[in-house]
């Protein structure tokens, strides 16, 4: 096996990489034939078949893909889907729907990983809104925006890349990206109204769009919502720890029992205040100018250290809040026949407000985003896209949501502390046609930060498409992070390294064959290597502290007809190897590299999901999806290792007996829509039914303390949208 040393010097070559990718873009070869162009007006009603031959801008690709054609693992969800799975906010859409998609728990927020791959701060999944990346970047932060909150009625589409794609996104897409496509005037047209409710779970949320085409080029879209999510109390959504302590105000803690003591209710939106989205947007035939805005957050039960230390009725505000604003503009015009050129630029603006036991921190941090990429089809089979990117941060100024100056972190970044970084990007694609049945993809990312060396992200694909029905795709990609900016600032006045930047080079082989209009499925297996950059215990810094292999398989099925939608997926996703670079490092990644089994510690190695919608009448749909996580092994070799060989605080413990926090989760969601008018719609959805039977299967563990878990409450949401 490689150490990190040897596989940095062996498939680190930009200049190779850039030579290859001139080289394919010269090489004539026949063209194969195009596909007819498709009517999109009525995208519910398109066959599976039919849907996989639409061409788009994916986060996957730089040029027009369809799904079939695209270099990638890629869930795509419609508004239907959404409506109709009922999801509260996007982490529950994507576990439903998405293989290999998994959340835990978090004193300040969730955490949210893809085959495998999770952190503590959320900063190794990319959330793009209309391709626009939306991620906190200087710490605690990463993909958390948008991710909390109950208004989802903006959305047209989402797109999840399922791997790892900074070829594409841009450093931070280590697991995956999460792209949202809004609405806008061409794609919605009339008025809507829609109000939900709560009960169990008790939230409540009002939101109305409107869309309006002022000519055949021209358009407006208008949407605008509020929350407000009281979250589920501790009698219905329980706190539970798998070993006995006494708490800070002296009450007993029993293992698997709920904890004697107030603790924030589940899900509860920070501060207890009503939380905002707003969007605007003018679309042209060249021209597309948005405004966003955005303001969530969620609290959370701390720590059990924290319990174990203090009164817990002094913990009763953790968690992490936030308000967004991004204004972009964007310009696409055909410069001829065969090119095309597409500019943005856009300025974001994130305030952030994080509380946690040990302190409260505060920051904002400014964005400007420029980019430009120029689309060729210079014929010879090629169709290739060019790009450069410029951002400039500016971190550190007065935070807006709760006033004063930035408190980013501890010394040597003092409270008010500023400054600023720069990065430059390079990338292209190209897709080359291999005459009738084979296509190839070569993509190139570089991307230059002030604390950083070059960060290189290459992709190579090769697909074969001996027919209509199948396909064969090979694609190896890596995929770069850099660790969060304030500890990148942090090492810089430190020491003045640069070695915090995160690697993962993956391998995957897919077979998807769409055996008729009703019927597709696929089948996939794929294996990682990851220089793992993560909390270091020892040093209480951020540093490389090993080398990590992982493999999986993953299979899909869905089904689409005019009675019956389906979907069901299983991924498995499994440790090869942990090796750490300094046997010092104290990690909660996995307890093998201490000799304590071979699995992830906060990853459900199988993972089962199904998903139904089924129309009973012409005006009833009946909908249905169940997913279960098949327990928590590595978690329990964490625990075991900590028990026997450390007993630190912050890592798993159990008492004899107590180990049901590392069994199973299932939860199923059932729901029945009906539509007494063309523009009236009423839904009323069941979440976590099954824990009505026995609240045990309705587990969400906590990340690194996975002993640590809420039993998830059992609840009911009815839904009024009238619209036009």
């Amino acid at each position: 096996m490689k150490r990190r040393g040897d596989h940095q010097r062996t498939m680190s070559q930009p200049a190779l990489l850039a030579a290859l990718f001139i080289l394919m873009t010269c090489i004539d070869v026949p063209v194969a034939s195009g596909q007819d162009e498709l009517d999109l007006s009525e995208p519910f009603e398109l066959s599976l078949e039919e849907l996989s031959q639409v061409s788009v801008i994916m986060p996957a690709t730089l040029v027009p893909t369809d799904q079939r054609h695209t270099p990638a693992a890629v869930t795509i969800l419609t508004r239907q889907d959404i409506q109709d799975s009922g999801a509260r906010d996007l982490d529950e859409l994507l576990e439903i729907h998405v293989p290999g998609y998994q959340v835990m728990k978090k004193n300040q927020a969730n955490m949210g990983g893809i085959r495998g791959i999770i952190s503590d701060r959320n900063n190794k999944l990319l959330m793009l809104v209309n391709g626009r990346n939306m991620n906190i970047k200087a710490r605690d932060g990463g993909a958390l925006s948008e991710r909390h909150l109950t208004l989802l009625g903006d959305i047209r589409r989402i797109s999840i890349v399922r791997g790892p794609g900074s070829v594409v996104s841009g450093p931070g897409a280590i697991a995956g990206v999460i792209s949202i496509e809004t609405d806008n005037g061409h794609s919605y047209e009339g008025f809507e109204a829609q109000g939900r409710i709560g009960a169990g779970e008790e939230f409540g949320n009002l939101e109305v769009r409107y869309g309006h085409r002022f000519s055949e080029t021209l358009g407006l879209f208008v949407h605008a919502g509020l929350d407000r999510d009281r979250g589920a109390s501790n009698a219905d959504a329980p706190l539970l720890f798998s070993h006995a302590f006494e708490a800070g105000n002296g009450q007993a803690v029993r293992p698997a029992e709920p904890v004697p003591f107030s603790v924030v209710n589940d899900n509860n939106s920070f501060d207890d205040d009503p939380r905002y989205k707003a969007h605007l947007q003018l679309t042209g035939e060249h021209l597309d100018i948005w405004a966003r805005y955005t303001r969530g957050g969620i609290r959370s039960a701390a720590r059990g250290t924290d319990y174990e230390n203090l009164d817990p009725a002094t913990l009763m505000d953790v968690g992490s809040g936030y308000q967004q604003l991004t204004l972009f503009a964007g310009y696409d015009r055909p410069v001829s026949s065969s090119v095309s050129i597409q500019g943005s630029f856009s300025y974001d603006l994130a305030d952030m407000y994080v509380i946690s036991a040990q302190e409260d921190l505060s920051w904002r941090e400014d964005e400007y985003l420029g980019r430009l990429v120029t689309r060729i089809s210079p014929g010879h089979g090629h169709d290739l896209a060019l790009g450069v990117e410029y951002a400039r941060e500016i971190f550190g100024k007065d935070g807006l949501l709760k006033g004063g100056p930035s408190k980013i972190m501890g010394d040597p970044i003092s409270p008010g502390t500023q400054w600023s970084t720069n990065m430059w990007s390079f990338f292209g694609e190209d897709q080359w046609r291999l005459g009738e049945t084979w296509l190839a993809t070569l993509g190139l990312r570089l991307d230059k930060h002030t604390y950083t060396p070059w960060m290189t992200s290459p992709r190579i694909a090769l697909m074969h498409l001996p027919d209509d029905r199948n396909t064969w795709k090979l694609i190896y990609n890596r995929s770069v992070r850099r660790s969060d900016d304030a500890d990148l600032y942090r090492a810089e006045f430190i020491s003045g390294t640069h070695d915090q930047t995160e690697t993962i080079d993956n391998l995957e082989l897919r077979y998807e064959r769409q055996s008729s209009e009703a019927w597709w499925w696929s089948a996939a297996a794929y294996t990682s290597i990851m220089d793992v950059v993560s909390w270091d215990g020892i040093t209480e810094t951020i540093n490389a502290i090993g080398e990590l292999d992982t493999w999986g398989l993953e299979a899909e099925i869905q089904h689409h007809s005019t009675t019956l939608d389906l979907s069901f997926s299983h991924n498995y996703t499994q440790q090869l190897d942990f090796t750490l670079t300094r046997d010092t490092a104290f990690q909660n990644i996995s307890a093998a590299p201490y000799g304590y089994g071979n699995d992830l510690a906060n990853w459900s190695d199988h993972c089962t999901k199904l998903v139904t919608r089924y129309h009973l009448a012409s005006a009833w749909t009946a909908t249905g999806s169940a997913r279960v996580y098949w327990g928590l092994p590595g978690g329990r070799d964490l625990a075991d290792y900590n028990q026997e060989q450390v007993n630190a605080g912050g890592l798993p413990r159990y008492d004899e007996g107590y180990t049901r926090a590392f069994g199973e989760s299932v939860f199923l969601n059932l729901g029945l829509e009906a539509r007494p008018g063309e523009s009236v719609t009423i839904a009323l959805h069941g979440y976590n039914l099954l824990g009505l039977l026995d609240d045990n299967l309705n587990k969400v563990n906590f990340f690194q303390r996975t002993t640590q878990y809420r039993q998830i409450a059992p609840s009911l949401a009815l839904t009024l949208r009238i619209g036009t």
